[in-house]
């Protein structure tokens, strides 16, 4: 266990006793139980193998949610998701899903056969989390052109820069960030990503924490409910294409979006003449800068993007979409 998580782990444990009686949470010897890489806690005589994770945000929940699940299954004993700081709006959405969590502050939501235990209004503050070159702006625009097109890591980075419309230098500093994260192997016969499935997780998190929030143009509602209902009527001009839950719809109907992605290499204000949707600032439909190259079939955006897109929603009903369009579409990334 690094030493963050170990402490993320301690100080979570602590408050939490704190609140309760006294020794009624206590951390077990993590060495000795189960082989688990975090931890094991004793909460009111019940065990908890306990997963440790930094800010749970929007961006990040629905990964952590699907770790989690899948954790899950391969556990006997109930997990415990211990976290420096989760969102208080997703506290509920979390444990709606069967999660029992428990932030830095002693904020928590366990429920594990008779033993319920339910803390909110702790003070709780993000921790700042440092990021390299690799996965701020123009690291993560250059990713996910290696993720949509892995052939493209071995080629020269002239050739790389025109593709991805990213300069030279950029595309230096992040290979060899990369390369240094062991995502990247060089060997005799070129560069090659080695763990596409690690990287597409942590481009996620970065994709919708630090990149979207600035792509944002703006935001429009539908005339009226009868123009909503009828939105895939919409022809969108030459330029733009659905994402998120509206792409998501198009791909597959078992999601009908709540909210809707677009994304745009022309003004956002072409999409008035349609006479389906007016200027909103709290809209459903935003509108965000398209900036990846190449025009999309069927004004769909990259199947990539929408995955993302869901994942990042902090939404479970579109955890389950994102996990379809992954079995079915990505399945290639592991």
């Amino acid at each position: 266990m690094r030493f963050a998580e170990k402490d993320i782990l301690e100080t979570a444990v602590g408050k939490l006793n704190e609140l309760l009686k006294p020794d009624e949470a206590t951390l077990a010897n993590l060495e000795e139980r189960e082989g688990c890489t975090a931890g094991v806690a004793q909460i009111c005589g019940v065990e908890f193998v306990c997963e440790v994770r930094g800010n749970i945000t929007n961006a990040n929940a629905n990964t952590v949610l699907r770790q989690l699940m899948a954790q899950k299954q391969r556990r006997r004993k109930p997990l415990l998701l211990v976290a420096k700081y989760i969102y208080p709006e997703l506290m509920g959405e979390l444990s709606g899903r069967g999660i029992h969590i428990l932030d830095s502050a002693g904020n928590c939501i366990i429920r594990q056969d008779k033993l319920f235990i339910a803390v909110k209004g702790q003070k709780n503050v993000p921790a700042k989390e440092a990021t390299g070159r690799a996965f701020r702006e123009t690291g993560i625009k250059l990713i996910f052109h290696f993720l949509t097109h892995p052939e493209s890591v071995n080629l020269p980075y002239r050739k790389i820069s025109e593709q991805a419309n990213i300069s030279l230098g950029s595309i230096k500093n992040v290979i060899e960030e990369l390369t240094a994260s062991q995502l990247i192997v060089k060997t005799g016969h070129g560069r090659f990503l080695k763990n596409r499935k690690k990287m597409l997780e942590r481009w996620v998190t970065a994709y919708n924490q630090t990149l979207k929030p600035q792509l944002l143009l703006g935001q429009m509602a539908f005339r009226n409910s009868e123009k909503r209902d009828s939105w895939t009527s919409l022809a969108l001009p030459k330029g733009m294409c659905w994402g998120g839950e509206s792409g998501a719809h198009l791909i597959d109907s078992y999601l009908y979006p709540g909210t809707f992605d677009i994304y745009s290499e022309i003004p956002a204000q072409m999409l008035l003449p349609t006479g389906f949707v007016i200027p909103s600032d709290d809209g459903e439909i935003k509108i965000y800068q398209k900036f990846w190259r190449g025009e999309q079939r069927d004004a769909i955006a990259p199947e990539l993007l929408i995955y993302a897109d869901l994942m990042g929603s902090g939404s479970s009903r579109c955890l389950e979409m994102a996990q379809k369009i992954y079995e079915q579409k990505l399945s290639d990334f592991g």
